[in-house]
């Protein structure tokens, strides 16, 4: 009995194209606008030649805006954004994306043409729906579902701390 592998699936077959940028420059304010707008949690940082040099997710401009106690409108991205980029191609495969996502325990990757500007973003979201058709779990069974655990889980040394027990006398 022979089985019959299915064709990979691209990463230029599930990624979103139309994708909010901003500019290291852009204010907090600006990108928490552009996700409102766009209905997603993070924006690529891209330079003038649309090349990713860093990724503000919602929980970044939160997180930005409180530990400075700034104005949303005059807080640069680039004081809060990531700026250690990971990318894919669009001709790599969902399993490249998702061991990316594993190892650097991230929802989402920004895909590069071969000249290294921005193209698209694949997220989990886009990986699951792939999933749900069933198309992601025959490439790669259970891959999803470990992904998702890996970067959904705290990170050791929260929850080392919000483990421990305090004893009052």
């Amino acid at each position: 009995m022979s089985t019959t592998r299915s064709k990979p699936i691209l990463l230029r077959d599930v990624m979103t194209t139309d994708v909010a940028t901003c500019t290291r420059d852009a204010t907090l304010e600006r990108a928490a606008q552009l996700m409102w707008e766009h209905d997603c949690g993070c924006v690529p940082i891209v330079d003038d030649a649309r090349r990713p040099i860093g990724m503000l997710t919602d929980r970044d401009v939160c997180m930005g805006a409180y530990t400075s106690g700034g104005d949303l409108g005059t807080l640069p991205v680039a004081r809060s954004m990531a700026s250690d980029v990971q990318t894919c191609k669009a001709d790599e495969t969902i399993d490249d994306a998702l061991r990316v996502m594993e190892r650097r325990r991230i929802r989402r990757v920004p895909i590069v043409d071969s000249d290294g500007r921005l193209a698209g973003i694949v997220s989990m979201a886009d990986i699951a729906r792939q999933s749900r058709k069933g198309a992601a779990d025959r490439e790669h069974p259970g891959a999803v579902l470990r992904t998702l655990a890996s970067i959904s889980s705290p990170h050791a040394s929260f929850e080392d701390a919000n483990h421990q027990e305090t004893i009052h006398v």
